[in-house]
């Protein structure tokens, strides 16, 4: 399905507000936003308010609103279902900065998210085939979908909020991608080759930010062709 992304060839990039800097300290004085709080508000955007509100609002709720969960897991011929692409864009996060950065458990491996998904899978989606995309939409729990991004998030914030921002400069040791468990499906497996030798900057700014708004624009195209209307 990675393909599919061509369709946001169609979309306009108006629909959803810019990220905004408040740069004003109190009483009218200028205050310095330094990378982590920078970073914190990008990510924001790119969730949903139960995950942290966002300055301009939260993309994830401004593309999901208004949609039931039926609609939320149709694929419009030759499209993701926007299910599949919150899943896509979670599993990403939480493989990248917790398997990969952090080198710890991911969000997935605890407080029973494996059942509460109602999905078998663990993978990062990428390379799903139609087949794939129909079993994921048939069984996935979108409630629980959105808690777990949610989890996702949290989590990757609570790290944000602790880091030393030098070690962003460092490459990624040599085996740690590859040596994660149940990262990539069949059809994924050059990912592993993509990622190695990149930095630990471009793992958090691309896979917990970055990539969340690429694949939030392909969302939109999709809530419109199931009839939402826009802002």
């Amino acid at each position: 399905l990675w393909g599919y992304v061509v369709v946001l060839g169609g979309f306009d990039s108006h629909a959803l507000p810019p990220p905004i800097l408040n740069l004003s300290g109190a009483e009218g004085t200028e205050s310095t936003m330094d990378a982590g709080e920078f970073f914190l508000a990008q990510h924001a955007q790119v969730h949903s308010q139960a995950m942290a509100p966002a300055e301009g609002g939260n993309i994830e709720d401004m593309v999901c609103a208004g949609l039931s969960d039926e609609q939320l897991t149709t694929a419009p011929e030759g499209m993701n279902s926007i299910a599949w692409l919150i899943w896509h864009m979670a599993r990403n996060e939480d493989m990248a900065v917790n398997a990969v950065l952090r080198q710890e458990a991911q969000v997935i491996d605890g407080e029973g998210w494996a059942g509460r998904l109602g999905i078998d899978a663990r993978h990062i989606g990428t390379g799903d085939t139609s087949d794939d995309l129909q079993h994921f939409n048939g069984s996935v729990s979108v409630g629980a979908l959105r808690e777990y991004r949610v989890a996702v998030g949290h989590a990757t914030r609570e790290w944000v909020m602790q880091l030393d921002f030098a070690v962003l400069d460092e490459t990624i040791a040599g085996g740690s991608i590859g040596s994660s468990a149940n990262a990539f499906g069949e059809q994924a497996g050059w990912v592993a080759d993509f990622w190695e030798g990149r930095t630990q900057g471009w793992f958090l700014s691309w896979l917990a930010a970055g990539h969340h708004y690429y694949h939030l624009g392909e969302a939109e195209v999709v809530a419109r062709q199931l009839g939402r209307p826009g802002p």
